[in-house]
């Protein structure tokens, strides 16, 4: 251990200058790497909990069977409500109808949901009291026919998702739904294992992977795509790296020939030269996860004052492990790499060399 610390810094040939800098280097990369998954994860984490909360809901059953479900699952949050499409203006809409148990994540701004309750920006663009809904119904033959309803205006809502939801839905009570609309009961907080259950028993089910499957797969490219390109970053490390062993196995040769002449077995100079880089990879590891714990906590507040985003930022375990054992694995491969090639250099031909 000793040796193996004496050669990592070494200050001939300017090798602990090289030494500190990979230190430094790898680190920062891994701080830089661990902090940007852990924003990404965090808006990606908290934009599927707004749909989730909002707008397709852990587990969505078909039919009015809350009764059931709450027997089934009684400390759950279940509600039943009803979808329609429609149209306002010249604007198409999706109608909910809501009862008074809904979770669905509506934020009344003004009034409350006995009428229509229609999104802000609507409200900000016509201030109306009244709205003309033309909606699919049962007539009075049995037979769905466009309906114009004019509506009194008693709630004006926002939600977590913003306009993307807002703007294309209105909300309607529980008893305006007919036989025209589609009857859901909603689920949340229910687990994988769970849902798979009532689909056994029978019911129909849609999660919420399923319903916003094409969002869902764009995230898991997008997320794909930011470790390749984060990856690219530990690439130029790594040539760094093999650059630094290759100069200090050639700066330390004859060093290490004179422990084989005094006697020291072969396996054991090794050993303590790859000790020496793995001391070092060590090192950056150790500091890196120091920066970052230090680091995230300044990236929140930071963030608030850059994007206006309050975040709740978490060390990326998995992310760390993963570029962490690439940097032992890349350092461990070019050490073996160089231990191989010192096998082919004979004694006398470095003894003899000036």
């Amino acid at each position: 251990m000793m040796l193996s610390f004496r050669y990592a810094f070494s200050k001939t040939s300017g090798h602990r200058a090289r030494t500190i800098r990979i230190i430094i280097t790898s680190a920062l990369s891994l701080t830089v790497m661990a902090i940007v998954l852990s924003i990404m994860t965090y808006l990606q984490a908290s934009r599927f909990d707004s749909i989730r909360e909002v707008r397709s809901f852990d587990c969505v059953v078909d039919g009015e069977v809350k009764s059931e479900l709450k027997a089934m699952y009684p400390d759950y949050s279940i509600f039943q409500y009803a979808e329609g499409e429609a149209l306002a203006g010249s604007s198409a809409y999706l109608v909910r109808y809501i009862g008074e148990d809904y979770d669905g994540g509506l934020r009344y701004l003004g009034g409350n949901g006995t009428g229509l309750s229609i999104p802000y920006s609507l409200y900000i663009a016509e201030k109306a009291a009244y709205k003309n809904v033309v909606m699919l119904g049962e007539g009075s033959s049995g037979r769905v026919v466009p309906q114009n309803k004019e509506y009194r205006i008693t709630g004006i809502y926002a939600t977590a998702l913003g306009y993307e939801f807002d703007d294309t839905m209105l909300f309607l009570p529980y008893s305006e739904a007919d036989s025209a609309s589609d009857f859901k009961t909603a689920i949340k907080g229910i687990s994988e294992e769970e849902i798979q259950d009532l689909r056994d028993a029978g019911y129909s089910v849609t999660t919420w992977k399923e319903s916003e499957s094409s969002l869902y797969s764009a995230f898991m490219i997008e997320n794909v795509m930011m470790y390749v390109v984060l990856s690219l970053l530990f690439v130029i490390i790594a040539v760094s790296s093999k650059q630094s062993v290759r100069l200090f196995y050639r700066g330390k040769r004859k060093e290490r020939f004179e422990l084989y002449i005094l006697g020291m077995e072969r396996r054991r100079v090794q050993n303590i030269f790859l000790m020496s880089f793995a001391m070092v990879t060590a090192l950056s590891i150790l500091l890196a996860a120091v920066l970052i714990i230090i680091l995230l906590p300044i990236t929140e507040r930071l963030t608030v004052y850059a994007i206006g985003i309050v975040t709740e930022l978490a060390f990326p375990v998995g992310g760390f492990i993963a570029f962490s054992l690439f940097l032992i694995l890349v350092t461990l491969l070019f050490t073996l790499y160089e231990r191989f090639n010192d096998r082919k250099i004979d004694f006398l031909e470095v003894i003899h060399e000036r």
